[in-house]
């Protein structure tokens, strides 16, 4: 008898495979956002895939919620161990640190550790807690739930906290494990500055700023960082990967353990994502970890080889708050529109925009 989860999947690859009008324009923002990123950091994938891609997201994004519930594939996950630690509560005889990303299926490393009997403590970013405390709250009850079967313990730690790394210490020293997510660079837009708390790195074919703190507080902690990625094989299966462990003690000079630990985490999340970069959550907001104060010059128009086509390369229409905008991909500025003229480039009608629009349309290389 087909499951109620199997069911609800079903209807969600359908819905998928036909998308309304509506359902295209509510996710024409997050669409054009998930575009501007891709091109940015991928820019080999062609942009005619990025539609089927965006739904291979979304549909990754449902598989994380429902994954930590689904009991049947949790006792079938398959863990491979490249660390150099037994993966047991009693062999694990230092500060540890389990760093994972966003990706794949994200949350079953918590999961995975309570059965296990580990005490673990997941630390988040104090706005995260604010913008989903309903939903993180519900999450901490069914993990506590899940710890007192395996004589485990769960806590969630704000980074806000006062005498945050006071506590954090005590708790590591007490044989709790941390759980920390290395791309939850979640503070706010207007108030977020990269010159305190944040390295560069080198990121796929760019650069992006990320949180310092982890590797920080592995130094502070003299803590060992083991990173660990869950992923779906071909039908859904999990398999979770620990990686070798990386350690303060292994390096003399702490600026650099602190720039080469955050670099050899991230590349493994370089290297899955050149292979698939659908289940990566963060598509739609990395771009709040690089400055955008720079303006791309428009290209010179030839206007005898002008197609009149929409500029799909450079821009993307969406529609957020009643208002509608096309928006400049490579330098992640938005422009308003009146819905007349959303509809026509949509549907690239533009014999029917009025001339002294469309010349500005021109200017801007929105039409081509």
């Amino acid at each position: 008898m087909e499951s109620n989860i199997e069911k609800t999947k079903k209807k969600l690859i359908q819905k998928l495979a036909h998308l309304s009008n509506d359902d295209i324009k509510n996710a024409s923002y997050d669409f054009s956002l998930f575009q501007a990123n891709i091109q940015r950091f991928l820019p080999k994938w062609n942009i005619d895939n990025f539609e089927e891609l965006f739904k291979q997201f979304i549909y990754s994004q449902y598989l994380v919620s429902i994954d930590q519930n689904d009991f049947n594939k949790l006792n079938a996950l398959s863990v491979v161990n490249y660390s150099a630690f037994d993966l047991l509560p009693s062999h694990l005889k230092e500060p540890t640190i389990f760093a994972t990303f966003h990706y794949g299926s994200y949350r079953v490393i918590n999961s995975y550790l309570l059965t296990h009997g580990f005490k673990v403590v997941l630390i988040i970013d104090g706005l995260v807690y604010i913008k989903q405390k309903d939903a993180i709250e519900k999450m901490y009850l069914k993990y506590k739930e899940e710890a007192k079967k395996n004589n485990s313990d769960f806590i969630i730690l704000s980074v806000k906290e006062p005498s945050f790394i006071f506590k954090l210490k005590r708790l590591l020293l007490e044989g709790y494990v941390l759980v920390v997510y290395m791309d939850g660079n979640s503070s706010s837009v207007k108030e977020k500055s990269f010159n305190k708390g944040y390295v560069e790195i080198d990121f796929l074919n760019s650069k992006m700023n990320v949180r310092n703190g982890i590797s920080v507080l592995s130094l502070l902690l003299k803590a060992s960082i083991i990173p660990v990625m869950t992923y779906w094989g071909a039908h859904e299966e999990l398999e979770m990967k620990f990686y070798p462990s990386i350690s303060p003690n292994d390096y003399s000079d702490s600026k650099l353990y602190v720039k080469d630990s955050i670099t050899k985490i991230f590349s493994i999340l370089e290297k899955d994502l050149s292979i698939n970069p659908a289940p990566w959550e963060c598509w739609t907001y990395m771009h709040t970890w690089f400055e955008r104060n720079f303006h791309l010059p428009y290209e010179e128009i030839d206007k005898e080889n002008l197609k009149y086509e929409f500029n799909r390369k450079r821009y993307a229409l969406f529609f957020l708050q009643d208002n509608y905008y096309f928006f400049d991909k490579f330098a992640y500025r938005a422009f308003p529109i009146d819905e007349n003229l959303y509809n026509l480039l949509i549907t690239n009608n533009i014999n029917k925009i009025k001339s002294s629009t469309l010349e500005d349309l021109i200017s801007k290389n929105v039409i081509i």
